[in-house]
Protein backbone atom coordinates (compact mmCIF):
# COMPACT_ATOMS: atom_id res chain seq x y z
CA UNK A 1 0.00 0.00 0.00
CA UNK A 2 1.27 3.57 -1.05
CA UNK A 3 1.43 5.62 2.07
CA UNK A 4 0.75 9.75 0.96
CA UNK A 5 3.56 11.48 3.12
CA UNK A 6 3.24 13.74 5.44
CA UNK A 7 3.16 17.13 4.45
CA UNK A 8 6.10 19.60 5.47
CA UNK A 9 5.72 21.49 8.95
CA UNK A 10 3.85 24.86 8.09
CA UNK A 11 4.59 27.40 10.80
CA UNK A 12 1.20 29.85 11.41
CA UNK A 13 1.99 33.70 10.64
CA UNK A 14 0.51 35.23 13.79
CA UNK A 15 0.33 39.12 14.60
CA UNK A 16 2.53 40.69 17.36
CA UNK A 17 -1.05 42.48 18.19
CA UNK A 18 -2.77 40.50 20.61
CA UNK A 19 -6.44 42.09 19.92
CA UNK A 20 -5.48 41.35 15.73
CA UNK A 21 -4.05 37.82 17.33
CA UNK A 22 -7.57 37.27 18.86
CA UNK A 23 -9.24 37.87 15.98
CA UNK A 24 -7.18 35.47 13.43
CA UNK A 25 -7.17 32.70 15.69
CA UNK A 26 -11.23 33.11 16.35
CA UNK A 27 -11.75 33.23 12.30
CA UNK A 28 -9.22 30.23 12.34
CA UNK A 29 -11.52 28.66 14.87
CA UNK A 30 -14.84 29.26 12.90
CA UNK A 31 -13.08 27.93 9.87
CA UNK A 32 -12.38 24.88 11.43
CA UNK A 33 -16.06 24.82 12.63
CA UNK A 34 -17.05 24.59 9.18
CA UNK A 35 -14.94 22.21 7.75
CA UNK A 36 -16.11 18.55 7.85
CA UNK A 37 -12.52 17.08 8.40
CA UNK A 38 -11.95 19.07 11.45
CA UNK A 39 -13.04 18.74 15.14
CA UNK A 40 -12.83 21.12 17.61
CA UNK A 41 -11.64 19.94 21.28
CA UNK A 42 -10.06 22.78 23.67
CA UNK A 43 -7.77 20.38 25.08
CA UNK A 44 -6.25 18.71 21.63
CA UNK A 45 -3.31 21.08 19.74
CA UNK A 46 -3.48 19.44 16.75
CA UNK A 47 -3.51 15.68 16.21
CA UNK A 48 -5.38 12.84 13.71
CA UNK A 49 -9.01 12.10 14.84
CA UNK A 50 -8.09 8.48 15.76
CA UNK A 51 -5.68 8.88 18.10
CA UNK A 52 -6.57 12.07 19.99
CA UNK A 53 -8.71 9.62 22.36
CA UNK A 54 -8.08 6.18 24.23
CA UNK A 55 -11.65 5.79 22.74
CA UNK A 56 -12.35 2.61 21.28
CA UNK A 57 -13.20 2.74 17.51
CA UNK A 58 -17.24 2.86 18.01
CA UNK A 59 -16.74 5.20 20.60
CA UNK A 60 -14.58 7.43 17.93
CA UNK A 61 -17.20 6.82 15.45
CA UNK A 62 -20.03 7.20 17.98
CA UNK A 63 -18.34 10.54 18.83
CA UNK A 64 -18.17 11.97 14.72
CA UNK A 65 -21.75 11.13 14.57
CA UNK A 66 -22.98 13.04 17.68
CA UNK A 67 -20.57 16.30 16.31
CA UNK A 68 -22.11 16.16 13.46
CA UNK A 69 -18.53 15.37 11.42
CA UNK A 70 -18.68 12.03 10.23
CA UNK A 71 -15.40 12.29 8.15
CA UNK A 72 -12.99 14.30 11.04
CA UNK A 73 -9.91 13.21 10.74
CA UNK A 74 -8.37 15.86 12.96
CA UNK A 75 -8.77 17.34 16.13
CA UNK A 76 -7.88 21.26 17.19
CA UNK A 77 -7.76 23.38 19.54
CA UNK A 78 -7.95 27.44 19.72
CA UNK A 79 -4.49 27.63 18.88
CA UNK A 80 -4.99 24.56 16.66
CA UNK A 81 -7.09 26.20 14.76
CA UNK A 82 -4.33 28.34 13.83
CA UNK A 83 -2.08 25.36 12.99
CA UNK A 84 -4.33 23.63 10.58
CA UNK A 85 -5.33 27.16 9.11
CA UNK A 86 -1.60 27.44 7.93
CA UNK A 87 -1.99 24.47 5.74
CA UNK A 88 -0.88 21.77 8.14
CA UNK A 89 -1.18 18.40 7.62
CA UNK A 90 -4.80 16.75 8.90
CA UNK A 91 -2.65 14.00 10.04
CA UNK A 92 0.02 15.39 11.84
CA UNK A 93 0.29 15.47 15.82
CA UNK A 94 1.43 19.13 16.36
CA UNK A 95 2.34 21.19 19.19
CA UNK A 96 3.63 24.49 19.90
CA UNK A 97 7.22 23.24 20.76
CA UNK A 98 7.20 22.36 16.80
CA UNK A 99 7.75 25.69 15.99
CA UNK A 100 10.21 28.73 16.58
CA UNK A 101 10.05 30.47 19.93
CA UNK A 102 8.15 33.28 19.14
CA UNK A 103 5.09 31.06 17.90
CA UNK A 104 5.31 28.90 20.28
CA UNK A 105 4.44 31.47 22.71
CA UNK A 106 1.92 33.00 20.54
CA UNK A 107 0.13 29.44 20.75
CA UNK A 108 0.93 28.99 24.53
CA UNK A 109 -0.51 32.90 25.17
CA UNK A 110 -3.82 30.73 22.82
CA UNK A 111 -3.94 27.75 25.07
CA UNK A 112 -3.88 30.37 27.97
CA UNK A 113 -6.75 32.04 26.38
CA UNK A 114 -8.92 29.34 26.07
CA UNK A 115 -9.29 28.93 29.55
CA UNK A 116 -10.04 32.35 29.82
CA UNK A 117 -6.28 33.85 31.13
CA UNK A 118 -5.68 37.17 29.94
CA UNK A 119 -3.25 37.93 31.85
CA UNK A 120 -0.88 34.82 30.99
CA UNK A 121 -2.14 35.38 27.33
CA UNK A 122 -0.14 39.33 27.34
CA UNK A 123 3.05 37.65 28.61
CA UNK A 124 3.16 35.69 25.95
CA UNK A 125 2.65 38.23 23.43
CA UNK A 126 5.19 39.98 25.28
CA UNK A 127 2.96 42.10 27.51
CA UNK A 128 4.50 41.90 31.08
CA UNK A 129 2.58 43.42 34.11
CA UNK A 130 -0.49 44.13 32.49
CA UNK A 131 -3.20 43.57 35.42
CA UNK A 132 -6.18 45.77 33.50
CA UNK A 133 -7.82 42.30 32.27
CA UNK A 134 -8.57 39.82 35.26
CA UNK A 135 -9.32 36.29 34.03
CA UNK A 136 -12.57 35.28 32.33
CA UNK A 137 -14.45 32.18 32.58
CA UNK A 138 -14.61 30.89 29.27
CA UNK A 139 -15.53 27.50 28.27
CA UNK A 140 -16.04 26.98 24.67
CA UNK A 141 -17.63 23.15 25.73
CA UNK A 142 -20.43 24.93 27.04
CA UNK A 143 -21.39 27.69 25.00
CA UNK A 144 -19.22 27.94 21.66
CA UNK A 145 -20.71 31.07 20.40
CA UNK A 146 -20.49 32.74 23.98
CA UNK A 147 -16.82 31.74 24.02
CA UNK A 148 -16.06 33.52 20.67
CA UNK A 149 -18.58 36.33 21.52
CA UNK A 150 -16.66 37.28 24.70
CA UNK A 151 -13.24 36.73 23.14
CA UNK A 152 -14.03 39.46 20.28
CA UNK A 153 -15.24 42.08 23.11
CA UNK A 154 -11.78 41.19 24.39
CA UNK A 155 -10.08 41.98 21.23
CA UNK A 156 -11.60 45.26 20.62
CA UNK A 157 -11.15 46.19 24.42
CA UNK A 158 -7.48 45.60 23.29
CA UNK A 159 -7.45 47.22 20.66
CA UNK A 160 -8.59 50.71 22.25
CA UNK A 161 -5.92 50.32 24.59
CA UNK A 162 -3.84 49.81 21.85
CA UNK A 163 -2.59 46.51 22.43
Amino acid sequence: MNQIPLGELITPKISDVPSIAIRQALDDLEKAEACDNLYVNMNVWHGPFDTFSNMAKAHMEQLRDMSGKPNATCVVCLAGSVISAAGNDARRDIRPENFDHTTYNKLLGFNALRTGDVPTFLKYFGFRNIFKYPRMFLFYENDPVKFKQELRKLADCLEKDGL
